[in-house]
């Protein structure tokens, strides 16, 4: 008996495949098994277990192999593409990645960077670990940018992390008055979106709006201060998520229907009127009376006309 249909490469979903099976030269029919099937997701050894009927007894155990996916060909995305040079290693997030549409979990791979450091092109690596649902690597690309000039004025306090609520405000080596404005990868931001007031102890506060920092993606940011005698280290800003809309508001509840009366044989709600109480069906006794006794008068007139 054989597994046919492969090769059967990881999806994340079951595999059923169908079974050939035979008796020496005779070809045994599914009719003569019952076949049942392993959770046959992950990578590694599948398995159908068929049991005999009709003209053969016993238990057959098939297995298959299920590949792991390659990562060659797979997409990496970072939280961020541009960043400027520290004069450390850069190591961006890996957010997401991808081999084939199907998304890679964090525990199946591990990260490497390799020219990290200096401006120019970056590379991240993502392979995946021994015995997982994947194999090989896939890589990925960030930007290294230089300083728009020498560092003079030291970053005191960094934006830091946003979360969706209030401003960032960072702290650097100046003055107010020397400050030409702040840079993201070398584009002046518009001055509208930040306020500019003196720190503490010769430094210069820099406060970004809440309105701007919801317009960002979730990533990280590096940005420059550029002063009339040079410019800042970068000024780190991460953005952990961005808000969303409020909760719509809740439709105010339906009034419960009020209970139907059950209905059967003997109920009130056999007869055309109700009432309080019993004396629904009393009412209804009494206009039925009342209708046969006009049935006979009239009768009784219409007797003594023909006659």
């Amino acid at each position: 008996a054989a597994a046919t249909g492969g090769p059967f490469v990881y999806t994340g979903e079951p595999f059923y495949p169908q079974i050939e099976v035979s008796d020496g030269l005779v070809a045994v029919t599914p009719a003569d098994w019952v076949d049942s099937y392993g959770v046959n997701i992950s990578a590694g050894a599948g398995t159908i277990t068929l049991t005999g009927e009709r003209n053969y007894t016993g238990v057959k155990v098939v297995t298959f192999t299920i590949e792991p996916r390659p990562l060659d060909g797979g997409e990496v995305t970072l939280d961020g593409s541009v960043f400027t040079e520290t004069g450390s290693p850069i190591t961006p997030g890996v957010v997401r990645v991808v081999a084939d549409g199907i998304t890679v979990p964090v525990d199946q791979y591990d990260v490497s960077y390799s020219d990290n450091v200096t401006p120019g092109e970056a590379k991240v690596t993502v392979t995946a670990k021994p015995g997982v649902n994947f194999t090989g690597s896939v890589s990925g690309v960030f930007t290294i940018e230089a300083l728009p000039g020498p560092v003079t004025h030291q970053v005191v306090e960094p934006f830091g992390s946003w979360s969706g609520q209030g401003e960032a405000t960072a702290v650097v080596e100046g003055s107010p008055t020397d400050l030409i404005g702040l840079v993201l990868d070398g584009v002046l931001v518009d001055p509208s979106v930040y306020t500019v007031t003196a720190g503490p102890a010769g430094s210069v506060s820099i406060t970004l709006t809440n309105g701007y920092l919801a317009s960002l993606p979730v990533g990280v940011y590096q940005f420059i201060a550029e002063f009339t005698d040079g410019v800042s280290g970068p000024i780190s800003l991460s953005i952990q998520q961005s808000p969303g809309p409020g909760p719509s508001p809740s439709p105010s509840p339906s009034p419960a229907p009020s209970p139907k009366p059950s209905v059967g044989p003997g109920s009130d709600t056999d007869l055309p009127f109700s009432g309080t109480g019993g004396a629904g069906p009393l009412l209804w006794l009494a206009v039925t009376l009342l209708a046969a006794g006009l049935i006979l008068a009239r009768r009784a007139r219409l007797a003594r006309r023909t006659r």
